[in-house]
């Protein structure tokens, strides 16, 4: 892992900062059009990977979206 990857925060952990509730999150990065709904999960826009959106993978979380602290 790179000093990059080390300032990339999940959605939940980008929530906690902003101290904002996730799901209010989750629905205004939808809303800016960087995230949507795919199955029971979220997806990555085009948007979304043009301001910073990455994918990460974990045994323990599946795979989840990061963003740029």
């Amino acid at each position: 892992m790179s000093a990059a990857d080390d300032s990339r925060l999940s959605t939940s952990a980008l929530a906690k900062r902003l101290k904002l509730p996730i799901q209010q999150l989750f629905v205004t990065l939808r809303d800016y059009g960087w995230i949507e709904r795919r199955g029971k999960g979220w997806a990555l826009t085009a948007k979304g990977e043009l301001h910073g959106g990455e994918y990460r993978d974990s045994q323990r979380f599946g795979r989840y979206i990061v963003w740029p602290d």
